[in-house]
């Protein structure tokens, strides 16, 4: 009994203060362009597309559906040598992400309906041997009921040793970013009611731990100020077969904490064509399970996400998951 009560003052504790809809998604590291402009082309593959539908179900009987569209290209500044029939690829020290976001929103109120387009434009370059900086900007246009205007975000990344398998989550093993979204705004006001994006300032932060051969794990966070404070804290865990005999390889599974008063669970599965150069898709569900019934304030009663990637993939016959 003592447990159970100190457990849901805590929740209480961490609830005291939202009294707002937070404006983010649950799987934040999946949607890379909206958590920081800087991670634009931060891939292996040359492109990407990716899409992630959010819905919530809200304690005014109302009901948002968010839907947000993603496309990166990786423009890389290799330069290619021709001696005597002999081809060298020199490596460049930089390379840019060119992308384009289109965020739409639905809602049983009409009010709270609007859409953003954004050019996201993203450099990089090394930073010793080991470590990479990035930089990034997002100029974009947004329009809904009786609004109109021209808004830019901007973004910082740090990185520290490349994952040279896979970078559906983070690039690096150790990356960490901070960035502003929506600086032609205002804070939000502390009301009861926020129906548009306002300035955010977000911190983000991921560890990649590789305790086996097959499992992945990711302990990452996130941090949002809207004249408020939201944070989603946990871990996402990825298991990789040894060889890609099947037309499906990676599974994930995530779990993690939101102050909006939330359990975030989630799992996904990666699945590609036969041939040795086709397309992978990867998809990923999640459900906010809401923790009022331990005294916690809530935003919302529930809610779900669903995740679709697209990118090309080369499979070549090895027993390394990552096909070196």
């Amino acid at each position: 009994m003592l447990k159970q009560t100190i457990f849901g003052l805590v929740f209480i504790l961490l609830s005291e203060l939202l009294h707002a809809q937070a404006h983010h998604y649950s799987q934040f590291y999946n949607s890379e362009l909206k958590l920081n402009p800087a991670l634009t082309g931060l891939l292996q593959e040359k492109w990407r597309v990716k899409d992630v539908f959010q819905y919530r179900n809200l304690h005014n009987q109302q009901q948002i559906r968010t839907n947000t569209a993603f496309f990166e290209y990786r423009w890389q500044f290799d330069k290619i040598r021709n001696n005597y029939g002999l081809v060298v690829e020199e490596k460049r020290n930089f390379f840019m992400g060119i992308g384009i976001v289109d965020e739409r929103r639905w809602s049983s109120n009409t009010a709270a309906a609007f859409a953003l387009d954004y050019l996201s434009v993203a450099f990089h370059t090394k930073l010793g041997k080991k470590s990479n900086i990035s930089i990034g900007l997002q100029p974009g246009y947004e329009y809904g009921a009786n609004r109109h205007f021209f808004d830019m975000n901007v973004g910082f990344v740090f990185g520290h040793k490349e994952i040279f398998c896979w970078q559906e989550d983070q690039f690096f093993k150790y990356q960490f970013g901070f960035s502003a979204y929506h600086l032609f705004q205002d804070f939000h006001p502390q009301t009861a009611e926020i129906y548009f994006p306002a300035r955010q300032l977000q911190l983000h932060g991921g560890v990649l731990i590789e305790p086996v051969n097959q499992f992945n794990f990711i302990p990452n966070f996130e941090y949002i100020y809207d004249s408020q404070h939201f944070y989603n804290l946990g871990f996402t865990m990825f298991f990789f077969p040894i060889v890609h005999y099947n037309n499906y390889d990676r599974s994930r599974l995530g779990f993690h904490y939101k102050n909006t008063g939330h359990l975030c669970f989630s799992g996904g599965l990666r699945f590609f064509g036969a041939e040795k150069n086709t397309i992978s898709v990867d998809c990923a569900l999640s459900y906010d399970m809401n923790l009022g019934f331990l005294g916690a304030e809530t935003l919302y009663k529930d809610g779900f996400e669903v995740m679709l990637l697209i990118t090309p993939l080369y499979k070549c016959w090895s027993i390394d998951r990552c096909g070196n």
